[in-house]
């Protein structure tokens, strides 16, 4: 993962500098939820198409129709229907950090027994610092990501909508101090050899302005981010190249697993052995096929890891082969997703904006 060390643009790359201020108001279409496709809901075609995507969200449309043996008018419309479908979307990944995310954490809830947890995960997921909320076996009965701009909205969070819950029993909190390792093309994760090594990137408020752009739309014209930021074209495309070659960024097609067939989901929580370097443990996590997301975290566990399998046997044998025989770590244990809600993560309003609950989430 990139340190980012932010800095200001030279103002001769700025224009209106009034155009970098985020409108809170573009958040209101992006809260849904994607879905999981059903059997049958996706022709060979999409599922070509988002693997395409899921490699590299801005190829041309020219490219995707060669690549699928369609025309280019049809590549266009099935990449729009899968978009307004919510099956797909096409957005920018990044640390969250960059997204105005200052204060990051996983919870593991139990539950009352008498509650119905695809009904809590679904009411807990309405909650705007909610990207993300699952419903587990093992250990917890739910597990919810939650993205804060400040310490203080991650407490108030914690106090006031999750503890306070009727169906919630307990919580644990588990503050993530780093997200490690990212790779939400499914395929990619399962045919990896090693991980991208860390590098350090300076970015500053034009390269924010970018990233925010392109976490709204990912196919957005280098000329419509222009317009919108107060940068230039060739500016808006130097820029988003040195992104994505510094590993800040990427734009992808973002997806549940399950539309590719990868029916198995599970998040590792790791112990590592005494004496470890955490951040050690977390490079050879990464090298492992079919996992595809790595965060350092404080708390009973140092890392939570996540795993894409195609089912039990896959995930079976790498529990066997790959993570229980690793040394360095003490105890891992699986938690395997049934119900998942998630949505594609959005830049943070200021502190002082007022957030409105997430519309309508959906089953994914």
């Amino acid at each position: 993962m990139s340190r980012l060390i932010a800095t200001r643009p030279p103002e001769s790359e700025l224009g209106d500098a009034s155009m970098l201020i985020f409108f809170p108001a573009r958040l209101d279409s992006a809260r849904q939820s994607l879905r999981a496709a059903s059997a049958g809901d996706l022709s060979e075609t999409d599922l070509k198409l988002i693997k395409l995507l899921q490699a590299d969200g801005r190829a041309p449309f020219v490219q995707l129709a060669r690549e699928v043996g369609a025309t280019e008018k049809t590549v266009r419309r099935r990449v729009q229907e899968l978009r307004d479908r919510k099956i797909m979307e096409i957005t920018a990944v990044a640390d969250p950090l960059l997204l105005g995310y200052r204060s990051t954490a996983f919870v593991g809830l139990k539950l009352d027994k008498s509650a119905q947890a695809a009904e809590v995960a679904r009411d807990i997921f309405a909650i705007p610092q909610v990207d993300y909320a699952v419903v587990t076996t093992g250990r917890y009965d739910l597990v919810v990501e939650a993205l804060c701009r400040e310490e203080k909205e991650l407490l108030e969070l914690m106090e006031t909508q999750l503890r306070t819950r009727a169906a919630v029993r307990h919580i644990e909190v588990f503050p993530i101090l780093k997200l490690h390792y990212q790779l939400p093309d499914w395929n990619a994760a399962q045919r990896k050899t090693s991980p991208s090594p860390a590098r350090t990137a300076e970015i500053d408020e034009g390269d924010l302005a970018i990233i925010r752009e392109l976490s709204f739309d990912g196919r957005a014209s280098f000329a419509q981010i222009a317009e919108r930021t107060g940068l230039s074209e060739p500016q808006v495309s130097r820029r988003h190249d040195r992104l994505v070659a510094d590993g800040v960024m990427r734009v992808v097609g973002i997806t549940n697993p399950r539309s590719l067939g990868f029916n198995t989901l599970a998040w590792l929580a790791i112990r590592a052995a005494p004496g470890v370097r955490i951040s050690d443990l977390a490079d050879r996590l990464n090298a492992i096929p079919s996992i595809a997301y790595v965060v350092v975290a404080a708390g009973r566990f140092d890392l939570f890891a996540e795993v894409v399998c195609a089912d039990q046997t896959d995930l079976l044998r790498l529990l066997d082969n790959d993570v229980r025989p690793q040394p360095d770590i003490q105890t891992a244990e699986a938690l395997l997703c049934l119900d998942l809600y998630y949505r594609r993560v959005m830049p943070a309003a200021s502190p002082s904006d007022d957030l409105e609950a997430a519309p309508n989430p959906a089953f994914i």
